[in-house]
């Protein structure tokens, strides 16, 4: 019997190899390492290198998927736009979103610089999107975007690439869905004026389940059942702190413990977590009453 398929991408030739030559020697997965341009740092003999720009797909062999069709870019920073136009293309992507201060933080980062230049090129020229602006994503399916403001280019100082990030709510079934990109204080203080927008399901932990000085403020004003980070296998004392900050909160899903994990809202707001190296798990408290007061944080 095939074993799992594991795909390893999108960290980088070198870490992938890294990560692959651990796993390959586990006789029940088959290991897929993602390149982009450049060539395989380590020999493996059970490793199996594709390419993510080839007609030989990883998506649709991995998750099987066959189009996309928006692909949101919270930020500029390269592990967070690093195959997006190549995604664009292969999967005849119908927008690429963006937030207002994107293009000005990718005219120093020559990857993101890149990639929208390949995006024109495509013609699948990137959407801006900013605070106040809806928009459906499916059949019943809303988007909400909180954050930057559509002024943040005018802003003194200027925020940074993190700060700039979009922060946008996903709702469906009754449920929804936080998206927080790398926010840090400056923008998580700019949106707790706003507490009651911020409730959520499940929130996306901002800058890969960090903590900063607003961050028990912020998950207090979310108050998710669940709340899923994508960190590195070695937790950085930052994000040790989110742990706790969770623990009495929330179930936290991090992928260092649970390799992918995939979200998945009913129509009739059910709501389950199926991390890749674990069972599912359901969520069974009641749909966020979205829109409603949230609670004060504490110290307010």
């Amino acid at each position: 019997m095939a074993g799992k398929r594991v795909l390893v991408t999108g960290i980088g030739t070198f870490w992938g190899s890294r990560i692959a030559q651990q796993l390959e020697s586990r006789e029940d997965i088959d290991v897929v390492v993602g390149l982009g341009t450049a060539e395989p740092v380590l020999p493996l003999e059970h490793t199996e290198y594709v390419r993510s720009d080839s007609s030989y797909s990883i998506l649709q062999r991995i998750v099987h998927a066959t189009q996309v069709d928006t692909i949101l870019l919270t930020h500029s920073d390269y592990d967070h736009v690093g195959a997006a136009a190549g995604v664009a293309q292969v999967y005849d992507a119908r927008e690429v979103l963006i937030g207002p201060e994107f293009r000005a933080h990718a005219a120093d980062n020559s990857a993101a610089d890149q990639m929208l230049r390949s995006l024109e090129q495509i013609d699948v020229p990137p959407r801006t999107i900013a605070r106040g602006d809806h928009f459906p994503l499916g059949r019943d399916v809303e988007v909400e975007v909180l954050w930057p403001p559509k002024d943040g280019v005018a802003r003194q100082p200027p925020l940074s690439s993190n700060d700039s990030a979009v922060v946008a709510r996903i709702i469906y079934g009754g449920r929804s869905i936080l998206v927080t990109g790398d926010i840090q204080d400056a923008a998580e203080r700019e949106l707790l004026k706003h507490p009651d927008e911020l409730r959520a399901d499940v929130l996306i932990a901002p800058h890969h389940g960090s903590s900063e000085s607003t961050t028990e403020a912020f998950v207090a004003a979310v108050s998710p059942s669940v709340v899923v980070s994508s960190n590195d296998r070695t937790l950085t004392g930052k994000q040790k702190r989110l742990d706790r900050i969770v623990a009495n909160r929330a179930k936290l899903f991090r992928t260092n413990e649970c390799g992918a994990i995939t979200v998945r809202i009913g129509g009739d707001g059910s709501l389950q977590v199926e991390p890749y190296l674990k069972r599912p798990v359901r969520i069974d408290a009641a749909a966020s009453t979205a829109g409603k007061p949230a609670p004060p944080a504490p110290g307010s």
